[in-house]
């Protein structure tokens, strides 16, 4: 049997080093270059041949309008001042099958769900910049294996 590519998008955190900005918005409703985070991605997935799309995540009220513009699904996670973000992969743990796990606020110039992933890898998308901050930093091996963070 042959299982369709889903994406569940993570759309979870409260983003505090982004305060007071998010307070009111969360990240993935930023825009980047005039587009809003997370529906440039929900069009790349579009653009991909996926459509069975789930958000989840932190401030889900400001997401519903997704559901009527781009068909998607939303799963709330009514527990996350408790339970936090990680708890929300929890919840939407019945959709996690030949899954891509995004999350809301990254922005891709190129569509990467076009790219060819024969291997079916998995893979973190992350950048480095110096400076100030310690954002995502990384250290991957010769074999391109993330070892530290």
């Amino acid at each position: 049997m042959k299982y369709g590519k889903k994406c569940d998008n993570f759309a979870a955190g409260k983003s505090n080093r982004f305060a007071p900005f998010t307070y009111e918005k969360p990240k993935g409703l930023f825009r980047v270059k005039g587009e809003i985070l997370i529906e440039c991605q929900i069009v790349q997935l579009h653009k991909a041949g996926i459509t069975d799309i789930v958000v989840v995540g932190y401030m889900k009220e400001k997401f519903f309008y997704l559901e009527q513009k781009y068909g998607v699904q939303l799963v709330v996670n009514n527990e996350f001042g408790k339970k936090g973000n990680l708890y929300s992969l929890y919840v939407a743990r019945e959709h996690l099958f030949n899954t891509y796990i995004c999350c809301a606020d990254h922005y891709f110039v190129s569509n990467q769900f076009l790219e060819d992933n024969a291997e079916n890898r998995s893979y973190r998308a992350v950048s480095y910049q110096a400076g100030k901050f310690r954002e995502f930093e990384i250290a991957c091996s010769d074999a391109e294996v993330i070892t530290d963070d």
